[in-house]
């Protein structure tokens, strides 16, 4: 064969091969349909290029800096048989410590984060309902929908100020907050369900019925048999509901900063927590609740709410919205989306960097991850990174202990040459290995995905690793053998940038 088409899964692991035939040929859409949209031809003089969706990882090595190696002496240059690395001890301000640079390839994707276009105004939670995601709009009383091809408005006509969507049953409902109705959408009509207290907001099914959360009044209401009455009076400013271990849990965020929890039918208060708690989200096996007031996020794991404490307790401004995608806990925050990628809090995404304005509820949908903007009134859609700092290390020593780990800090910056002004700050994101017990050189590879909002093709790319303190720290040092940049891009062809 003349090459060989790699799935757009390649990384982190080769999954699977197509074979292209003879020069010249074209295979018309459909043949490769797991792989590309579009049409896929091969010459003598001209690359081969994946026409439409199709994706593939390449990994440039950034230049490192060796002026500032060299003069100070550090990292050390260590070496093991044909081997060679930089030994990395914990960082003590004292230039252990690698900076790299690269130009940013003119092949590169572009940002994980898309703008998938404009709603109405204020579009609020999210629901997907017959394959369809709706995003209900306060500002102006719509309903809008996007089926994975087109964001339009729906027409329907609903209560005041539409916030929040839920299913129940075969049917789609939303909270209306001005005028305290919840209505229902049964695939063709929209009509009301009926009233309920002031300012209604999340909903939660739980035991065969349709729970909602009204702000103004402090009460739970409850749709049963079809008739929706008053369930409870709960704490102060009731906002967001969740079914969690056979109980059901609300989030109370007014001057209480309360958790509350009907079990065995009552309602009663279950804990304090930080300010502002807003949108419960179960995460490998525990309940998680974003506190807006506090900056921070919670969980109740092992009967117990505590803050979710790793390197840092805090995420971004205003954390609302949460999501599980792809095995990892999302928080849209005020100007930002934070993951806990490998247990530790990062910036995903800094909205504030692009047009976004208040990313607010997160919804995965399709395979992606979407994100309404209260203030924009966009929607954003995520799916998964396409920057990633790959380092190649070893250890230097034997571990002994089934815990023991190391922590790689990366701190990294773009700007856009003859454009912007070199920035004096950088996004940082934390890992930790675990290596547990293991011998002395095993190898490791770290893939460390990389925030590059607002960055284009040519941008210089920067970036400076350390290594911190771990929760069980090895014996020894680790070894930075290679520093690399994994891309996500469109074609494959000449190794030009």
């Amino acid at each position: 064969p003349l090459a060989t088409i790699w799935t757009e899964n390649l990384y982190p692991g080769a999954d699977s091969t197509y074979q292209v035939g003879d020069s010249g040929l074209a295979y018309s859409a459909g043949y490769f349909d797991d792989l590309y949209s579009g049409q896929l031809t091969l010459s003598d003089t001209n690359p081969l290029t994946l026409v439409g969706n199709g994706m593939v990882w390449l990994e440039f090595r950034p230049d490192l800096d060796y002026t500032t190696i060299t003069a100070q002496g550090k990292p050390t240059w260590v070496t093991r048989g044909v081997f060679g690395g930089y030994s990395l001890p914990i960082y003590a301000a004292d230039n252990e410590e690698l900076f790299f640079e690269l130009c940013v390839p003119d092949r590169w994707v572009g940002p994980a984060w898309a703008d998938l276009g404009a709603t109405g105004i204020n579009p609020g939670s999210m629901a997907e309902y017959n394959d369809v995601l709706y995003i209900p709009c306060g500002g102006d009383d719509t309903i809008w929908y996007y089926d994975g091809t087109t964001l339009a408005d729906t027409g329907a006509v609903v209560g005041d100020e539409p916030a929040f969507a839920c299913i129940y049953g075969n049917n789609l409902y939303v909270s209306c907050r001005t005028d305290a109705t919840i209505w229902m959408f049964d695939g063709t009509t929209w009509s009301k369900s009926g009233d309920v207290g002031s300012a209604p907001l999340g909903m939660e099914v739980y035991g065969g019925d349709l729970y909602v959360a009204c702000e103004n009044d402090d009460t739970v209401w409850v749709l049963s048999g079809g008739v929706w009455a008053l369930d409870g009076n709960v704490g102060d400013q009731p906002r967001h509901l969740q079914e969690y271990g056979g109980d059901l849990y609300l989030s109370c965020a007014g001057a209480d900063d309360d958790v509350w929890i009907k079990s065995g039918g009552v309602w009663a208060k279950d804990d304090d927590v930080d300010n502002g708690p807003q949108v419960f989200m179960e995460h490998d096996g525990d309940l998680y609740l974003t506190c807006e007031d506090s900056d921070t996020v919670w969980y109740k794991t092992g009967g117990v709410w505590a803050v979710v404490t790793n390197i840092q307790s805090v995420v971004g401004n205003a954390p609302i919205g949460m999501e599980e995608y792809a095995g990892d806990l999302y928080v849209a925050c005020l100007d930002a989306v934070w993951s806990d990628l490998q247990g530790f809090w990062n910036e995903n995404s800094e909205f504030s960097e692009v047009t976004a304005d208040e990313p607010m509820f997160l919804r995965e949908y399709n395979g992606s991850l979407y994100c309404t903007c209260y203030v924009g009134n966009e929607i954003w859609v995520y799916s998964g990174p396409t920057f990633y700092d790959h380092i190649h290390c070893w250890i230097s020593a034997a571990q002994v202990n089934a815990t023991d780990a190391f922590r790689l800090q990366l701190y990294s910056q773009h700007f856009t040459p003859g454009v912007g002004i070199v920035p004096n700050t950088s996004d940082e994101f934390t890992v930790e290995t675990l290596t547990g017990v293991a011998a002395q050189y095993q190898t490791y590879s770290v893939y460390i995905p990389v925030d590059m909002t607002g960055a284009t093709n040519d941008d210089s790319k920067v970036g400076r690793l350390i290594r911190i303190a771990s929760s069980d720290e090895i014996a020894g040092e680790v070894v930075i053998q290679h520093v690399g940049l994994l891309f996500k891009c469109d074609k494959l062809g000449a190794p030009t940038p």
